[in-house]
């Protein structure tokens, strides 16, 4: 499972809050955030063939269509990070 963190205080969360932020490089990943792609690829490398997934808490001020987006948007990161 893939979610991030980040030391700065965002419109998500306070520094160091499990909250579940989306990585850099996503459009909705918060400044500070320490899980990047690359990271995701290292881990999936060493994982070999498992099950993988995501949680990311999105800011509030996203509307449905905009969440779903978001939400594409990290599965796409996943996947990207799978090959």
């Amino acid at each position: 499972m893939f979610s991030s963190v980040s030391p700065v205080v965002n419109e998500v969360s306070a520094g160091w809050i499990d909250a579940h932020l989306a990585p850099s490089g996503h459009s909705a990943g918060p400044e500070g955030s320490l899980l990047t792609p690359e990271i995701m690829a290292d881990c999936l490398a060493a994982a070999d063939d498992v099950w993988r997934g995501f949680k990311i808490s999105l800011p509030s001020r996203l509307g449905a269509e905009a969440r779903a987006e978001a939400l594409l948007e990290m599965l796409a990161m996943v996947d990207a990070a799978t090959s």
